[in-house]
């Protein structure tokens, strides 16, 4: 609106330029504070690209704005301007949630394989990190990967800092299911009154605890802050969602409420029955998740709703799988164009199965592989990523 009314202004004379001046100078005076507030957002994440890139725009409505200025020097500053288009394949590795507690993750009953198989502890996470650090790998968004121009995709190459090496971090099925009370992991996410994001563990006296860096979410964001060059534009990881036992740990709608007590019985746990008005505030907790995650540089993406087999479910099975997941989850997360498939199973880009979900707006399609894989058809992107 800003633009076409500076256009007016400069095109037009008499009532209609006033007309417009009057709506520009009244439009620049309620945008200056939340555009200020967009720029410090990113500047924090240190998403230095994205906020110059967006600083040239506010500048050309605020040339002399010494805010906006400095803003943009700082972006010039921090930002590294020796970009090279790098060769290197895309790793991408895939991330379940983290053990935090070994004793209640391998005590011998049933669920102990699970945690064995295709769990990482906090501790062996964090020496991942460090490791992917010491050797040259740079965080990026995978949706940089690729553009799409009228529905058709087109490859973008990929740019770094000198002698940095690309990787996208995917962390699956994050929604603190009651099952994974069994293996040692956390209870749900948690945005505490400061803006951090936490992770709710229990504690041995039946209670429960904040734990800053009780999940992948609050290890990564600790340690981006302390190397931000591990991330390029502030991106931190893709966090995967499901919905049918409720999102981020919180019941939202009545009906996830069956696969949640359902799951609580399975462990000996009474049912819960949460009110209407327990389900909006449970929905206004994860609404301000996704924002402040959101915020801060991570992408949300489906898992599904049920977490289900796509390669083996019927055409049916996929339609209604989706349409919750659109009306559950995506109503808090925005629109996305990313779909990690459960489990690795996926898709060919031309199965009618597939068709659907592009026409749903998931255009990038992440499986499982043993090494890095990408490639680009005609109006989507896949990507294998390694477990």
């Amino acid at each position: 609106a800003a633009d076409l009314l500076d256009r007016l202004v400069e095109t037009t004379d008499g009532f209609v330029r006033e007309a417009a001046l009057a709506r520009y100078d009244a439009a620049k005076t309620r945008m200056r504070g939340p555009l200020l507030d967009q720029v410090e957002t990113l500047v924090d994440g240190f998403r230095y690209y994205t906020a110059h890139d967006l600083l040239e725009r506010i500048l050309l409505h605020f040339p002399q704005d010494a805010d906006f200025i400095l803003q943009a020097e700082t972006c010039r500053r921090l930002a590294p301007q020796n970009l090279v288009t790098v060769t290197d394949p895309v790793e991408h590795l895939i991330v379940r949630p983290l053990i935090l507690s070994t004793e209640e993750a391998f005590d011998g009953d049933s669920y102990a394989r699970a945690a064995e198989d295709s769990m990482l502890t906090r501790r062996e996470f964090s020496m991942i990190l460090e490791d992917l650090y010491a050797r040259g790998y740079m965080l990026i968004d995978i949706r940089s990967l690729v553009r799409f121009e009228g529905g058709v995709a087109k490859a973008v190459p990929v740019r770094l800092p000198a002698g940095r090496k690309p990787l996208v971090m995917t962390l699956e099925a994050f929604n603190y299911n009651v099952f994974r009370w069994m293996t040692g992991n956390a209870r749900n996410l948690v945005l505490t009154e400061a803006g951090a994001i936490a992770a709710l563990r229990g504690t041995a006296d039946g209670g429960s605890s904040l734990d800053p860096e009780g999940d992948a979410v609050g290890i990564l964001n600790r340690f981006i802050d302390d190397h931000p060059d591990f991330s390029f534009d502030g991106t931190r990881g893709n966090l995967s969602l499901t919905g049918y036992e409720g999102i981020f740990g919180y019941l939202t709608d009545v009906d996830q409420l069956d696969d949640r007590n359902e799951a609580l019985a399975a462990i000996g746990l009474p049912p819960v029955r949460p009110s209407q008005a327990d389900m909006d505030e449970a929905s206004r907790q994860v609404a301000a998740l996704c924002r402040r995650l959101l915020d801060t540089g991570w992408t949300l993406s489906s898992s599904t709703y049920g977490f289900i087999n796509a390669g083996q479910a019927s055409e049916d099975r996929v339609r209604t799988d989706t349409g919750k997941w659109l009306a559950q989850v995506g109503l808090h997360t925005g629109p996305t164009q990313v779909l990690v498939y459960p489990n690795g199973s996926w898709l060919k880009g031309s199965d009618p199965r597939c068709e659907f979900l592009k026409e749903e707006g998931f255009r990038i399609f992440v499986g499982n592989g043993p090494a890095a894989y990408l490639t680009i058809g005609a109006d989507y992107l896949y990507m294998d990523a390694v477990p």
